[in-house]
């Protein structure tokens, strides 16, 4: 199987990488945000967008840093930006008060519709795209061959 079938049709292994690492800059944006930031940077190579200043520096505006040090150790515990962490922590509140109604009739729903919205500004199919809860989990299915 060469490289294109396993990535998609349309999209070969840089691409792929580039909307990969864009798109894990989307839990700071809503993702209309991160469909122009896509737009806004498609026709930009790598290594030009890799040293864009401007860039990178309204990446860094969404996360809260702790100035003693820098963290490079993101693989034990990643830290979120601001943006998405009070999302995260309206959702956990929204379903402790919906407890059990919510995971049996919403939980589904909303992942569905929130894996077709990632699909779209990934440039693939909804069934072309998991979400997992983690880095571990995903490299866990990748060497599970799932």
């Amino acid at each position: 199987m060469n490289e294109k079938n396993v990535i998609g049709k349309n999209m070969d292994k840089r691409t792929f990488l580039k909307n990969a690492g864009l798109a894990g800059l989307g839990g700071m944006l809503s993702l209309d945000s991160l469909a122009k930031m896509f737009e806004s940077v498609s026709a930009v190579p790598s290594a030009e967008l890799a040293i864009e200043e401007d860039f990178w520096a309204a990446i860094r505006q969404g996360y809260r840093l702790k100035p003693d040090y820098v963290n490079l150790e993101n693989g034990y515990y990643n830290f979120i930006p601001e943006q998405v962490l009070e999302k995260f922590i309206e959702h956990v509140r929204e379903v402790n008060y919906q407890v059990s109604w919510y995971m049996r009739t919403k939980q589904v729903e909303n992942k569905k519709a929130m894996a077709a919205k990632l699909a779209a500004v990934a440039g693939c199919s909804p069934e072309e795209l998991i979400i997992t809860r983690n880095t571990t989990e995903s490299h866990d299915m990748i060497i599970g061959g799932c």
